[in-house]
């Protein structure tokens, strides 16, 4: 987690198919960049303050479809400060997904990787999700 008191994004980017259009899913590279400025709150001894960043970001999408009504979707994005690649977060996200027409079972799991941190806090984060959502 960030723990930011706000985050602006500003960017744009490349986002390809890979993957032939009748294939079982779908298989994406993306390449793009952004500036960032983020507001962190006051923190054990430290004073609230601003980082504004220029980040370079990598990204792979895909989905496959197991059955007919079964899924799984990986999302894998990667943000580099440009003027110091040592400086990145990586997050990931698997998401196994059974449609039962209008409703849907999920089980999700994310990662977060944050390599440097500006303010003391845990480098990694991690999280599962079981959920269901339906469409009227």
């Amino acid at each position: 987690s960030l723990s930011l008191d706000q985050r602006f994004l500003l960017g744009g980017g490349w986002r390809k198919r890979i993957s032939d259009k009748n294939s079982r899913g779908y298989f994406d590279l993306a390449l793009g960049s952004f500036y960032e400025k983020e507001i962190y709150p006051s923190f054990e001894n430290i004073p609230s303050f601003v980082k504004k960043n220029l980040r370079l970001t990598f990204n792979v999408y895909n989905k496959i479809y197991l059955l007919e009504n079964l899924s799984i979707i990986n999302t894998v994005y990667s943000q580099w400060k440009s003027s110091y690649l040592e400086d990145f977060r990586l997050f990931h996200e698997s998401q196994l997904i059974l449609n039962l027409n209008k409703f849907n079972i999920y089980i999700s799991y994310e990662l977060r990787r944050q390599n440097i941190t500006y303010i003391p806090i845990e480098k990694n984060d991690s999280n599962y999700t079981l959920g269901f959502n339906f469409t009227l």
